[in-house]
């Protein structure tokens, strides 16, 4: 159980693996019960672990050892028994093996592997890690990278997600951010991307509209309101849609009065018989009754 990850990858790549290695990941994989560990002889045990498995092309199937299954599959079972409630020691170990593994790797896929797994058990520890990873030169890595941030609940990811934006000078980089931050929700994001609806590149003023429909707070909305009075009739069409899911939003939490002013306000605005109708739905459900 000492060996190193290299021994262990070695062993598994020659000989298959001993009978230590699948009874711990029978009990990683939450097949058996946990032994008592300190928080370094969980982050050891997962580093090499992760090492072996990466390493190896097949493992035998922890429920059946004469059955191969890809390794990576059985790492993903690891990975989710270890962010299971009530084990958060188990969980901060993981990830700390995780990142070290990611940071040493030069293997494309396995980076990305690991990238995908932080987006289900990664939290503020995974932040800056994966916010130096929004500047890789490999473009699935980035994006990658953006979604683990995105789905991280932490201020830490918010904010580094804002200063991506910020820096982001690639234009179709620039709207997978903005949409990034809009699938999040992200209120704090809403002054930036307000500073975004007036962009001469059409696909990200229409991105950060869309997203300030998401985000759906009387900031986004007062911005949206003000873009609509001095938008072009090109980019109209997009502030409407912007403004009927911002008023959507609303009434979801409960903000009838505010979202049925922006209903009427769109009902009377617009000839397009379908953003009519929508308003019209959007007013009667946002009345009080």
């Amino acid at each position: 159980m000492d060996a190193s990850g290299s021994d262990g990858a070695a062993r598994v790549s020659a000989a298959g693996p001993d009978a230590a290695d699948v009874a711990l990941i029978r009990e990683l994989a939450a097949q058996t019960p946990p032994a008592a560990r300190t928080p370094e002889e969980w982050e050891k045990l997962y580093g090499r672990l992760l090492r072996t498995l990466l390493s190896a092309s097949m493992y035998p199937d922890p429920a059946s050892a004469d059955r191969p299954r890809p390794p990576k599959m059985i790492l993903e079972e690891i990975i989710v028994s270890a962010g299971a409630p009530g084990r958060e020691s188990q969980r901060t170990a993981l990830v700390r093996a995780m990142l070290a593994v990611l940071q040493s790797s030069d293997r494309l896929n396995d980076r990305i592997f690991l990238v995908r797994q932080l987006a289900v058990v990664g939290r503020e520890e995974a932040v800056v890690p994966l916010a130096r990873l929004l500047t890789d030169p490999e473009p699935a890595l980035r994006q990658y990278a953006l979604g683990a941030l995105e789905s991280n609940t932490s201020a830490a990811a918010a904010h580094a997600m804002v200063a991506a934006l910020e820096k982001a000078e690639e234009p179709a980089w620039r709207v997978a951010v903005i949409h990034a931050l809009g699938r999040r929700r992200e209120k704090s994001a809403a002054a930036l991307l307000a500073r975004q609806l007036d962009n001469r590149d059409a696909e990200i003023a229409g991105a950060a509209a869309m997203a300030l429909g998401r985000i759906a707070t009387a900031e986004a909305a007062a911005a949206l309101a003000s873009a609509a009075k001095t938008a072009p009739q090109t980019r109209q069409a997009v502030l409407l849609h912007a403004r009927l899911l911002c008023a959507d939003r609303m009434v979801a939490r409960g903000e009838k009065d505010a979202a049925c002013a922006i209903f009427k306000e769109l009902h009377d605005a617009t000839q397009d018989p379908l953003l009519k109708t929508s308003a019209l739905r959007g007013m009667g459900q946002s009345k009080p009754r």
